[in-house]
């Protein structure tokens, strides 16, 4: 199951259609996302890597994100504070580092919208795969990975983090997801 599917069926499912050992279950697979989170996100900029290697060894982190993992992350701090794995300070305190990182992140211009690869640990946009044989990438912007974005950034500018509510409509209303053509 996806990592933030994870926390979204814990948080969903009705309790009347829980049982203790359902619960119990549930609040593993919630705690154990979060940990796979925690060890995914660089402490520095508050960005997630893609994936990380084996046991949860931050060590291994990929040298990539997407606006896909950011959103993904983003939604997965809501979860784990509604579940109060993490306590809402520092659901504030992350959501808040990842969002001051998102806004120093280079964009398409035409569109405002993110490039689909950075790296998380400088916040610079990927033009050479960090990972042998290192083949040269050509920038793009995803509508649908910046789809998974959008949609993090209008939970937390609804309400779901009221302290970072305004930073997070201003980065999602200078996004436009209208077509373009650039000839």
């Amino acid at each position: 199951i996806p990592l933030a599917l994870t926390l979204s069926l814990a948080v969903s499912l009705p309790v009347a259609a829980r049982d203790k050992g359902t619960e119990r279950t549930l609040d593993a697979y919630a705690r154990d996302t979060w940990a796979s989170f925690v060890a995914m996100t660089d402490p520095a900029t508050g960005l997630p890597s893609d994936n990380i290697g084996g046991n949860l060894d931050p060590a291994t982190r990929a040298r990539y994100t997407s606006p896909t993992n950011i959103g993904m992350y983003i939604w997965a701090t809501l979860a784990a504070r509604d579940l109060k794995i993490i306590r809402e300070k520092e659901a504030r305190d992350r959501i808040g580092q990842t969002l001051n990182s998102v806004a120093r992140l280079e964009r398409h211009e035409p569109s405002g919208q993110y490039w689909n690869w950075y790296d998380p640990t400088t916040l610079q946009k990927i033009t050479v795969w960090p990972h042998p044989p290192h083949n040269p990438v050509t920038p793009f912007a995803s509508s649908v990975d910046n789809g998974w974005l959008a949609s993090a950034l209008l939970m937390v500018a609804n309400g779901g983090v009221p302290q970072h509510g305004p930073q997070a409509r201003e980065l999602l209303e200078s996004m436009n997801f209208g077509c373009y053509y650039d000839p």
